[in-house]
């Protein structure tokens, strides 16, 4: 009898880098009928089934495998992977601890053994293992991996943004995967989620796009870009991400021509969901589907969209000026009955009215309107499998449309919003009549580039999507329309041109913008130049602009001016109070400040002539009183609010 080769093997393996378990279970299985006695086999075989929450059958193989070698290692490990799926800690442990006694360098099995006792909440074992496994091996990528998810949830960020950065080194391939990591713990340091309340609080209608880690940036984007151009300023905009530096996000926004608000998530955004998670063995890296809901409400007294980032929303739906005013009723997204069967919706299935069957991408949501009470009820009740990953199952799916179906809603029909999936090479629902349609799913897109969002991208009206923006276009989604609280509106588009003819002038010189905002002018004057913006307050400013050529204080201007040493080719100053008093203390700081030939920036210089702005009159106050004497002026009244360029030529 021949034996089982090395080429069918390699076909094994790969079945397991491409993490094809059920696949590869079947082609096993056509080996074993040739090759039952062989022990690689079997141990493939026991893994296939392991990974497909076959753990039974799987513990009896291994066992079997054992009976006539003990010291099978493979086996040993294996069987500590089926004891560790099941809970079955103690189990676990003494296989790994077995393999030890065999051979202590491995540094897998010190990994390994570490998420066991990750898993049962023994965090202090489980960094030493970690550890351990580094000291054997001081480029294992998954120790480090691992140790910085057990330090991030520790609350030790610090060594998790150090262990984040390892990963990147010994794998610059997933740097964009880490980058995000550790962007989203800065983040959360710096209480970025308490940044957000004025944002928050409004009662202006919202769309909010949830984008995740997979290959759809292009379909977020253009979502964004046609949504803001289709809404205007009718409605806000919020993206939701996880893991996702600010390299990506401002690609991904650079077509909006509206402000959008960025909103990394953590799992303190819900920290009921995410505890049930939690406890069913899912790590924040694998929330997947379940991102959606965190936070339950981005503006819970206002109309609210949720939909996915692969997504699209080409027109209005008839019903958008009701749900806008806040008198719509919820609504929620079919399901294509054909690509998702019953059991497709998890542990949930059993609660489905086959009547009503639901698809959680896009859900419309009125004022006041709140669900999760009624998710986390269920989820006690009925809680989900172990070893849960939002990733790859759909129970989130099913929880959705078990909980929404209770509800007065109105479903979405599919023909007005169908579905053109990336993993099937027809979709016949896109056969609808266009008239009727108003949004599309290019679902799986995160998996696999979708040729139906290639197809529609490339139709000749949507040319403008695929050009590449112009550098004002780029960071349009920076600008302030008032909608982030207490911080007013961005500078005027035409005095904006006027600063930009002035600095494009210089190369390499250093700026000072004091009055940073959500960063949109800082962002355009750093392509030509070093800059240093301060500003009392953090608006955004941080994440924003992370990764540009540009140094962000968060300062009193009056303090940074006193203690500051530098001297500035420009001075540009945009503030929020513009009083006498104001100005009197700051003016007499400026010129310290300034280089030989160099020029100050006053913006806001005719805010007083404002009614609502009346006591803005402190550049007034300086002209008034020849304290800009020694600068030649240029002194633009119009459009209001004014500015003045003042040089010292």
């Amino acid at each position: 009898m021949d034996k089982f080769n090395k080429y069918q093997l390699e076909d094994l393996v790969s079945l397991i880098k491409s993490k094809k378990w059920i696949e590869g279970e079947k082609k096993t299985i056509k080996f074993l009928k040739k090759y039952p006695d062989d022990i690689i086999l079997l141990n493939l075989y026991s893994l296939f089934l392991n990974q497909n929450n076959n753990f039974n059958k799987s513990e009896i193989i291994l066992k079997k495998i054992l009976e006539t070698d003990p010291r099978n290692i493979d086996a040993i490990n294996n069987l500590g992977l089926v004891f560790k799926k099941q809970n079955k800690y103690k189990e676990s442990i003494d296989c790994y601890e077995q393999l030890l006694r065999v051979n202590h360098n491995v540094p897998a099995t010190y990994n390994n053994l570490g998420t066991v006792y990750k898993q049962m909440g023994d965090f202090s074992n489980a960094v030493i293992n970690y550890n351990l496994s580094i000291s054997k091996d001081a480029n294992f990528f998954d120790a480090y991996n691992n140790l910085g998810i057990v330090q991030e949830e520790i609350g030790n960020i610090s060594e998790a943004i150090k262990n984040y950065k390892k990963c990147i080194e010994i794998n610059p391939i997933q740097s964009d995967i880490y980058e995000g990591k550790i962007f989203q713990l800065n983040y959360i340091t710096n209480n970025e989620i308490e940044k957000n309340i004025h944002f928050r609080k409004s009662i202006r209608p919202l769309i909010r796009w949830i984008k995740g880690e997979g290959l759809d940036d292009k379909i977020t984007k253009a979502s964004i870009a046609i949504a803001t151009k289709l809404f205007g300023d009718e409605v806000d905009y919020c993206l939701c991400t996880n893991n996702l530096n600010s390299r990506r996000v401002r690609e991904i926004l650079s077509l909006s021509s509206q402000p959008v608000c960025w909103m990394p998530l953590g799992s303190r955004e819900n920290i009921e969901l995410s505890s049930i998670l939690t406890k069913a063995g899912c790590s924040e890296n694998n929330f997947g589907y379940w991102w959606k809901w965190f936070p339950e409400r981005v503006r819970p007294f206002a109309p609210e969209w949720v939909v996915e980032g692969d997504m699209l929303i080409i027109k209005k739906p008839k019903w958008f000026n009701k749900w806008k005013s806040g008198s719509d009723v919820v609504r929620i997204s079919a399901s294509d009955e054909s690509a998702w069967p019953k059991e497709y919706y998890g542990e949930y299935a059993n609660l489905l009215d086959d009547k009503i069957k639901l698809y959680s991408g896009f859900v419309s949501l009125p004022p006041n309107f709140y669900y999760l009470k009624d998710m986390i009820k269920i989820m006690n009740k009925q809680p989900l499998k172990n070893n849960h990953n939002g990733v790859y199952n759909f129970s989130e799916q099913g929880l959705i449309s078990a909980v929404f179906s209770k509800y007065s809603i109105k479903k979405i029909p599919i023909e007005e919003f169908p579905i053109a999936n990336a993993l099937f090479e027809s979709n016949s629902k896109n056969k609808n009549s266009s008239n009727k349609i108003w949004g599309y799913h290019f679902a799986r897109s995160f998996i696999k580039e979708n040729i139906f969002f290639t197809k529609y991208i490339n139709l000749k009206k949507n040319n403008w999507i695929k050009k590449n923006p112009s550098l004002k276009k780029q960071f349009e989604w920076l600008r302030n329309n008032g909608q982030f609280g207490n911080e007013g509106y961005s500078m005027n588009p035409l005095c904006v041109n006027r600063i930009l003819s002035v600095i494009k002038n210089y190369k390499d010189i250093q700026v000072l913008e004091i009055g940073t905002s959500r960063g949109y002018l800082t962002a355009l004057l750093s392509r030509f130049n070093k800059v240093t913006t301060i500003d009392h307050k953090d608006r955004g400013a941080f994440i924003n602009l992370s990764g540009l050529n540009i140094k962000i204080v968060k300062e009193d201007m009056l303090s940074f001016l006193k203690k500051d040493h530098n001297k500035y080719k420009v001075i540009l100053i945009d503030l929020h109070g513009n009083s006498k008093k104001v100005w009197s203390k700051l003016w007499s700081l400026i010129p310290a400040r300034l280089e030989f030939k160099s020029k100050v920036i006053l913006y806001n210089s005719h805010l007083y002539k404002i009614d609502r702005f009346r006591e803005g009159n402190g550049i007034k106050f300086l002209l008034d009183s020849n304290l800009l004497k020694k600068f030649n002026l240029k002194i633009y009244d119009k459009p209001l609010p004014g500015m003045i360029i003042c040089s010292n030529d």
